[in-house]
């Protein structure tokens, strides 16, 4: 005959201590100095531009502070173009930025078409270097130790494991000495330290990362470098393709940013812009300026002519070198355009 099973004790609710409120029981090591937690706001208090009316409107305002951003696309989409105007537009607010150049091939001339003042040691500062476990270590002590607000990385698939850079080649290699997963470890540790001093300083971080084919048999044509962590843990990710060259301009490259992914209710997820950049100059802002006053009728079009009050133009053409050489014009252009899509 089988047991008669024994009920479980319940525990007498006059012997348990009164539970505190989630408030009382947290506010004594939030108030402490020496604490391992934080209480944050959860308030986005800085955008950076990007440089792009465009994408300005989407993003709600620029790339946020307290985040890890990720950039990412094919080749000569410009990714690079993108992440030196975003630093020249801190520059011009007045942050201290740091930019690591992992890829090694940092070019001053180009920087500074871009925008970005390389003399400025106050404002930009660059590093790169030798092995990835360095760089990235550098990079969370910049973070935690420093009043820079930019940090900006071109590119994670540059980062190299120690182990990858001192082993030498080898005719035949087995599989056990094969270091399968090696970026994609280091990155994942990297990223899981610089989260919380990201988020306490107020730090904006871009990740600049590349597209790699697919050999798998499922998941797509094909996967960016870092691993899972990266792409989990990155709250904006701007995918970016290219168009076809323009014929009558083939130094214009035309390419559409998408919002792949926003942890922000100000982000329009999943939407797109189209963006240009000039080779050798970065982000075409004249052209973009033109075409959104045309678009959103701040400047009247009577055929091939464009008029703004008692100034006229034959063509966009006119239009657009008319406000390269007009700053005042310019700035009166983008306060009209930035006030009609309610850009901050």
């Amino acid at each position: 005959m089988a047991k008669k099973r024994q009920s479980v004790p319940v525990v007498d609710e006059i012997k348990v201590a009164k539970k505190k409120s989630p408030a009382e029981f947290f506010a004594k090591d939030v108030e402490s100095e020496n604490s391992n937690i934080s209480v944050p706001e959860g308030i986005i208090t800085l955008r950076i531009p990007t440089g792009s009316i465009k994408l300005d409107y989407l993003l709600g305002g620029g790339i946020p502070a307290g985040r890890i951003t990720q950039i990412y696309g094919d080749e000569g989409v410009g990714k690079t173009s993108l992440l030196y105007r975003i630093i020249a537009e801190a520059q011009k607010m007045g942050l201290s930025t740091v930019l690591v150049t992992e890829e090694k091939s940092f070019d001053r001339e180009f920087a500074t078409a871009c925008g970005i003042d390389i003399d400025d040691t106050n404002t930009f500062w660059r590093f790169e270097g030798n092995f990835g476990e360095a760089t990235l270590n550098k990079v969370i002590e910049a973070i935690r130790l420093t009043n820079c607000q930019l940090v900006g990385i071109d590119s994670i698939a540059a980062i190299n494991p120690l182990d990858l850079m001192v082993k030498g080649f080898k005719e035949d290699v087995k599989d056990s000495d094969a270091k399968i997963g090696a970026q994609a470890k280091i990155v994942t540790e990297w990223i899981t330290k610089t989260l919380a001093p990201v988020a306490r300083n107020n730090v904006a971080v871009i990740v600049i990362n590349q597209f790699r084919a697919n050999i798998k048999p499922f998941g797509g044509d094909y996967i960016v470098t870092g691993g899972y962590a990266l792409q989990y843990l990155t709250t904006l990710k701007l995918k970016m393709f290219k168009h076809d060259h323009d014929k009558e301009r083939p130094n214009l490259v035309k390419t559409t940013i998408t919002i792949d992914k926003g942890k922000d209710m100000k982000i329009k997820v999943f939407q797109k812009c189209e963006v240009e950049f000039i080779h050798g100059k970065g982000i075409q802002k004249e052209y973009e300026l033109a075409r959104l006053a045309d678009e959103l009728k701040i400047v009247n079009k009577a055929g091939p002519w464009y008029s703004y009050d008692s100034q006229k133009w034959q063509g966009m053409e006119q239009l657009v070198t008319f406000i390269k050489e007009n700053q005042d014009f310019s700035d009166e252009l983008e306060n009209k355009i930035r006030e009609e899509l309610k850009v901050e």
